[in-house]
């Protein structure tokens, strides 16, 4: 693909948050009507991946391929299989606190999958999680 020539990869996404590259060159993104779509950006063409039935915020794929996405309404981390569309929960907080507003993601190298949760708006009440491979979800606690 060609940045020094500017063209639409996609049009008509209804408020689209993140998108997210995938290892086999697809993008994927995220819109406020509970919408997960994959771009190939090589011929044009978008589809549906999965409805997920939320305002979809952060991102991610992870190592085994997997869409990991934030769904703001559902309060969840949801996991998002490319080929067939299963959506599953990966996390909804830790035994101290549920996600209110899951927001954005990172994965480390040792596959911690870290979720920033906003909170509500204006309270300064905003956290950080851990999701650990072990399907442990910790509130990291600050000093």
């Amino acid at each position: 693909m060609d940045l020094n020539r500017s063209r639409f990869l996609a049009r008509g996404l209804a408020g689209p948050e993140a998108v997210a590259w995938d290892p086999r060159g697809y993008l994927y993104a995220g819109t406020q009507d509970g919408f997960l779509h994959r771009i190939d950006p090589g011929i044009g063409v978008r589809d549906v991946v999965a409805q997920l039935g939320g305002k979809l915020l952060g991102i991610l794929v992870d190592e085994e391929g997997s869409i990991l996405v934030c769904n703001q309404d559902a309060a969840c981390v949801q996991r998002v299989s490319p080929s067939d569309g299963v959506v599953s929960t990966v996390t909804s907080g830790s035994p101290e606190a549920l996600l209110s507003t899951p927001n954005y993601l990172a994965q480390d190298s040792r596959g911690i999958l870290y979720v920033s949760d906003s909170g509500d708006w204006d309270a300064q009440d905003g956290r950080i999680f851990a999701h650990l491979p072990s399907g442990e979800t910790l509130l990291l606690e600050t000093a």
